[in-house]
């Protein structure tokens, strides 16, 4: 398990707080799988997911930040985290997940998540 993961699964576990006011079964059931699989994108993914969906945001971008920076492959992260930056108003930060996620999703030839991006860049104001 990575640093920055093992010391946010370790925060999170002992701040029963934040667990208690989101789905507690589905977040415990995450981080732990997540405890025993550390390097999965997809609970990484799924516990963002989670995350913004409950309004907790700087838990959901913690999560997006490690999965962007240690699982740049993972292309289902760009679109979510960049919606996620979109409703906070944040448009430099989701300018740059886009950004990433179109140079990404050509490399690897995935026209669809591509065209998914370019259309949600489309969508930002001008001034960005």
């Amino acid at each position: 398990m990575t640093n920055i993961c093992r010391k946010f699964v370790s925060k999170l576990e002992k701040n029963k707080i934040i667990l208690s006011a989101m789905h507690p079964d589905k977040v415990e059931q995450l981080l732990k799988l997540l405890s025993e699989e550390p390097d999965d994108p997809f609970l990484l993914y799924a516990l963002a997911l989670e995350y913004d969906k409950t309004g907790h945001t700087e838990q959901a971008e913690k999560m997006y930040s490690i999965l962007l920076t240690q699982h740049s492959s993972y292309t289902p992260t760009y679109y979510h985290a960049a919606t996620h930056y979109i409703k906070s108003r944040n448009y430099q930060k989701a300018k740059q997940v886009i950004e990433a996620g179109l140079i990404q999703t050509k490399n690897e030839g995935n026209m669809k998540a591509h065209k998914e991006l370019y259309f949600l860049l489309d969508e930002l104001p001008e001034d960005t």
